[in-house]
C-alpha cells in the first residue's frame, strides 16, 4: 500500500508549503516523511498485490467523452473531469504531469506526452521494454514509499494514477500538491485507462486511434488462431518465484487479454482462486498444450529450475512437446498499458502461430532494440 503521512507530518508539510508561497523559499525545503525519492528499492521485494489481486474486471466499450471545455464549476484555464474520487478540476492542457505508476507513464509516452516524474521500482522493471526512453523522467519515490517533497519540487500541474495507487489519506495529500486524477476504472481494464490518459491530456482522439489499431491487431490474431488451432488446445500461464509459483487463470491483465484473444485454459483452472501460491506438488495441474513461464529476475529463477528438473514436469504435455516458453514478466504481468498490450500481442503471434503480426507494433520506436520474444531466455540464468 502507498505510504501514509501521519497527521503531524501532513500538518508540517502543508504549513511549510504555505510559508514557502509567502516567503519565496524553494519548495524542496518542505520536510516530509520520505524526504528522498526511493530509487534503489530491491525489486524482488516490491509489492505487486495491486496487479495480481484485482478482484473486479470492468471491461467496457464505453468511450469517455472528450472534455476540453472550461466549465462553470472550474476556474479559468481548468476543466472538470470525473475521477475515482468524484469530479475535479484539471488544466485544460496539462504540461507537467506526475505518473503514479509505470503503466500510466507508458500510456502517456504512447500519446507523446512525457511526464516529469513517476513512482517506480528499482530499474523500472515494470517497463523494461522502454529502456532509456524514460531516463529523463524523475523518480518521485516508489508506489510503497512516495516522496511528496520530490513531487512538490517538480511543481506538477497534474498527478495521474489508477485505482490501486492511492487511498483517501494519500489522495488528500496529493490534492494539496496538484490537481489529481485517479481513473475510475479497474486497473485490469487497460482500454479505459488508456482512454482516460487521453482524456486528461486532451488527446482523446489520438488515444482512440491507437486503441483502434491495437484492437485490430488483437482481432487479427484471434481470427487466425481460431481458424488454425483446434478448439481443444489449451495454454497455461505461470509465474515462477523463489520457492513457489502462481497460475494466472483469472483476475489479471494477461488472463483477461488471453480470453479476448480466443485462448483457452484447462477446465481445472476454473476451480483455482485468481491469487494462488503453489508448490512443486501442484505441477500436474499444468496439463496444457503450451505453457508460458514468467520469471521476474534471477532470484526468482530458482523455482523454475526446480520445476523443470522434477520428474512430474516431464509428464506434462508442454514439456514433452517442447512447448514451454519463457516470456517477459514486465509484459505478461505488468503490461496493463497500451504499449505492454501490443508487446503481448506480438508474443501471441510468435509463440502460438509462429509468425509476425501482419500489422506492425505502433510503438516500435519506443521499445528498446532486441526486446521481444525470447528476450528473457538471454536475460535470465535459466538452466
Amino acid at each position: 500500500m502507498p505510504a501514509k503521512l501521519n497527521l503531524f507530518l501532513f500538518t508540517v508539510l502543508m504549513t511549510t508549503v504555505l510559508l514557502t508561497a509567502c516567503s519565496g523559499q524553494q519548495a524542496t525545503e518542505v520536510p516530509e516523511a520520505n524526504s528522498e525519492p526511493a530509487t534503489t528499492v530491491d525489486s524482488t521485494e516490491a509489492t505487486e498485490a495491486p496487479i495480481e489481486e484485482t478482484t473486479a474486471v470492468h471491461v467496457t466499450d464505453e468511450v469517455p467523452a472528450e472534455n476540453t471545455e472550461v466549465t462553470d464549476t472550474c476556474d479559468d484555464g481548468l476543466r472538470s473531469i470525473d475521477t475515482a474520487y468524484g469530479p475535479t478540476c484539471i488544466p485544460v492542457t496539462p504540461e507537467r504531469i506526475i505518473a503514479l505508476n509505470e503503466g500510466v507513464m507508458a500510456n502517456l509516452l504512447a500519446l507523446e506526452v512525457t511526464p516529469i516524474g513517476v513512482l517506480d521500482y528499482a530499474n523500472r522493471d515494470f517497463t523494461q521494454y522502454l529502456g532509456d526512453t524514460t531516463e529523463e523522467i524523475a523518480s518521485v519515490g516508489t508506489p510503497d514509499g512516495p516522496s511528496f517533497e520530490a513531487m512538490l519540487a517538480l511543481k506538477p500541474d497534474l498527478i495521474l494514477g489508477m485505482d490501486f495507487d492511492v487511498d483517501e489519506e494519500v489522495m488528500e495529500t496529493l490534492e494539496q500538491i496538484a490537481p489529481t486524477a485517479i481513473s475510475p476504472k479497474d486497473s485490469v481494464d487497460w482500454r479505459s485507462n488508456f482512454l482516460y490518459a487521453g482524456e486528461t491530456t486532451g488527446k482523446l482522439s489520438e488515444a482512440e486511434a491507437l486503441l483502434e489499431t491495437t484492437d485490430m491487431r488483437l482481432e487479427a490474431f484471434r481470427t487466425a488462431y481460431v481458424a488454425h488451432v483446434p478448439a481443444d488446445k489449451t495454454i497455461a500461464i505461470i509465474r515462477s518465484r523463489a520457492d513457489s509459483f502462481n497460475i494466472y487463470n483469472k483476475e489479471s491483465f494477461i488472463a483477461e487479454l488471453t480470453k479476448e484473444a480466443g485462448l483457452r485454459m484447462p477446465a481445472d483452472f476454473d476451480e483455482l482462486d485468481g491469487w494462488n501460491t503453489l508448490s512443486l506438488e501442484a505441477i500436474p495441474l499444468l496439463r496444457s498444450d503450451k505453457l508460458f513461464v514468467m520469471v521476474r529476475n534471477e532470484d526468482e529463477a530458482g523455482m523454475f529450475n526446480d520445476m523443470s528438473g522434477d520428474q512430474l514436469w516431464q509428464t506434462l504435455p508442454a514439456a514433452q512437446n517442447d512447448e514451454v516458453y519463457l516470456v517477459n514478466w514486465s509484459v505478461w504481468i505488468a503490461g496493463w498499458n497500451i504499449i505492454g498490450t501490443n508487446l503481448a500481442i506480438d508474443d501471441f503471434f510468435f509463440y502460438l502461430l509462429g509468425e509476425e503480426a501482419p500489422t506492425p507494433n505502433p510503438f516500435s520506436d519506443l521499445i528498446i532494440d532486441g526486446f521481444g520474444p525470447q528476450y528473457d531466455e538471454e536475460r535470465l540464468a535459466i538452466e
